[in-house]
């Protein structure tokens, strides 16, 4: 079984939910962004993609800063852009993933 390692610089961004314009419907741009930069930071670290029907173990560990308001950053919007990032990257669906790991470290600076 191959694995590969690869570290997303900055701030993870969590998907956010497609937007409605006038006739149709649309990823937001940020989360557009973000998907390319993790195939990008993939695609340097040398991922390639798993065979069609192969399983595949996912790991996200999301390091993110304390938010100045209560709200807080929901880690399973983060691993849906990461997932959504690595599409033909790394599998050619993500239903191809049958374990899932995901951790949020928060800095907790006072």
């Amino acid at each position: 079984m191959k694995h590969w390692t690869f570290t997303v610089p900055g701030t993870p961004v969590p998907k956010e939910r497609p937007r409605l314009g006038r006739s149709n419907t649309y990823t937001p741009q940020r989360t557009k962004d973000y998907e390319l930069l993790v195939a990008q930071y993939a695609l340097v670290a040398g991922v390639r993609p798993a065979p069609a029907g192969q399983p595949v173990s996912l790991r996200v560990w999301a390091y993110l800063k304390q938010p100045a308001a209560r709200s807080t950053t929901d880690l399973s919007n983060v691993v849906k852009v990461v997932e959504d990032g690595l599409k033909v990257i790394a599998y050619a669906d993500d239903r191809q993933i049958t374990r899932l790991m995901a951790h949020k470290i928060q800095d907790r600076v006072n």
